[in-house]
């Protein structure tokens, strides 16, 4: 590695996802960090030698440019530099991938794995998301789309939560359904508690302008699991 260039050291939700990519690196013969803004989560994996390859992608020209002048140390086999909509990217069915969606709202997570499993109907792809915002609306998404889970995983990052999906497409080998608000929440955690709370409460204030019934709904099922875990909490303490 050249002197002059800077490590790559993680804030702790691409270091999470940098744990989960890499407990299952050899899965994968390519890994495609979309929406990777820097990069910094890819040039882990490139520099920690996790996977064969890893394809950046990006629609901000400036960004795309800085990394390939970054990429330098490594030769055109070992990466590849994609300026377009993450949408758009072409995947090898030859060659097993991982695509990584995050920092992104889920809406927008679901419309881009939409425009990639339309284009690649038949092949098996896995997916590990982080999205930012409307983690039920994807959530949903996968469900209708028939993916499968990995595992998933919670996050809280200063402020910030984080939910983290890997999904499967097409792999007949995972058979583990999708939550609508997830299956991992720990009682004795008040991270955990705390945020299905604050996401009872957001729903629950959008059913107020919700004439469809949709948003009550949902807060209904974040109460209920709160109303469990509480249930569950008090249990242990007897």
């Amino acid at each position: 590695m050249p002197q002059d260039t800077p490590r790559v050291r993680l804030k702790p939700r691409l270091k999470r996802l940098f744990d989960v990519i890499q407990s299952r690196a050899a899965h994968y013969d390519s890994v495609w960090d979309c929406c990777c803004d820097h990069g910094y989560l890819g040039m882990k994996l490139l520099r920690k030698h996790v996977v064969p390859r890893v394809e950046f992608v990006d629609c901000v020209p400036h960004l795309m440019e800085d990394l390939r002048i970054r990429l330098g140390e490594f030769n055109a086999t070992q990466c590849g530099v994609t300026c377009a909509d993450a949408g758009s990217i072409a995947l090898d069915p030859k060659r097993r991938h991982l695509v990584v969606l995050a920092g992104i709202g889920g809406e927008l997570a679901a419309t881009i794995i939409d425009s990639i499993i339309s284009r690649h109907q038949k092949q098996q792809i896995d997916f590990l998301l982080c999205p930012n915002t409307a983690q039920y609306y994807l959530r949903e998404f996968l469900i209708g789309k028939d993916f499968k889970l990995i595992e998933e995983n919670f996050l809280k990052e200063k402020r910030w939560n984080y939910e983290i999906l890997y999904v499967s497409y097409h792999n007949a080998s995972i058979q583990t359904d999708i939550s609508a608000i997830g299956q991992h929440w720990q009682p004795k955690n008040q991270d955990h508690l705390d945020y299905l709370k604050k996401m009872a409460i957001h729903y629950g204030d959008q059913s107020k302008s919700c004439t469809s019934g949709k948003a009550k709904s949902t807060a209904a099922l974040y109460r209920a699991e709160i109303e469990l875990m509480t249930l569950s909490l008090n249990g242990n303490k007897t």
